[in-house]
């Protein structure tokens, strides 16, 4: 295989491209921790049974917070890419199989909070209705 270098203007973009993935990485693992020490962990301490509905709080963040691992691997191709001489097709491919996996858990992860949402305005509307 040969070796290939992007040019300068390509690499500003791949370098643009893996500030938008760490951009979208760091709220998802504040977003996911938050959730995680607030509302599951201390049930997992208590001695109650663990209500479904914090199962699926806890799902929703453990997708979250993969989502913004692969968000971070493909923004480290991305910034490799800038960084490197003459390997920057393989890392290409790296940082687009790490992107589409990121996007898939964040499309899960948004139907999951979508999901979570609406299970949560169930309890609700019977108390309005009440």
């Amino acid at each position: 295989m040969t070796s290939f270098e992007f040019s300068n203007l390509d690499n500003a973009l791949f370098k643009g491209l893996a500030r938008k993935c760490n951009l979208l990485a760091i709220p998802l693992i504040l977003l996911g921790l938050y959730h995680l020490t607030i509302f599951v962990f201390p049930l997992l301490k208590s001695s109650s049974i663990l209500p479904r509905y914090f199962i699926i709080m806890a799902v929703v963040d453990i997708f979250g917070l993969v989502a913004a691992y692969f968000f971070l691997c493909a923004s480290r191709s991305y910034v490799a890419i800038v960084k490197t001489q003459g390997a920057d097709i393989p890392l290409l491919i790296i940082g687009n199989e790490q992107l589409r996996l990121a996007l898939n858990c964040f499309c899960i992860t948004l139907f999951l909070y979508s999901a979570r949402f609406a299970l949560g305005a169930i309890p609700l509307k019977s108390v309005l209705v009440n």
